[in-house]
């Protein structure tokens, strides 16, 4: 069964992202944590899914995500620049017509303006990088 989130469900998880901008680099302190240190949040209506935010640079901010197998999300439109790197699981996008899966290792560069759809199509949960906002230099 695929599951499927609404348009407004996804923009506001990648809002989350492009706000993450002073949340999660309060302080000029480095910041090292393990894996276990880090601080999961659920991603509505999303069963099974969570994100944390890593770090934040001007408008721009990265999370790392955890999506459940068989997510299927609706195409989205952005107004910023998104990189992804793909951790864990394969990472399927749907780009002007096309359809790639990635795996582990890989990544995306998705220009502001391009239509857009995820998914995680693997056995297991899929893990990614996403940094978002901002623009290229």
């Amino acid at each position: 069964m695929t599951m499927r989130t609404n348009t407004r469900t996804f923009a506001t998880m990648i809002a989350v992202v492009a706000t993450v901008a002073g949340a999660a680099n309060a302080s000029e302190t480095a910041q090292l944590k393990r894996a276990k240190e880090l601080q999961w949040s659920d991603i509505e209506a999303m069963p099974g899914g969570k994100f944390t935010a890593l770090w934040s640079e001007g408008n721009a901010g990265a999370v790392l995500m955890r999506w459940p197998s068989t997510t299927k999300l609706p195409s989205v439109t952005r107004e910023h620049d998104v990189h992804i790197v793909v951790l864990a699981g394969t990472v399927t996008f749907d780009i002007a017509g096309g359809h790639k899966q990635i795996g582990p290792g890989g990544f995306a560069d998705i220009p502001k303006g391009i239509a857009h759809a995820l998914g995680c199509e693997s056995s297991g949960e899929c893990v990614f990088l996403m940094h978002a906002g901002g623009g290229k230099q």
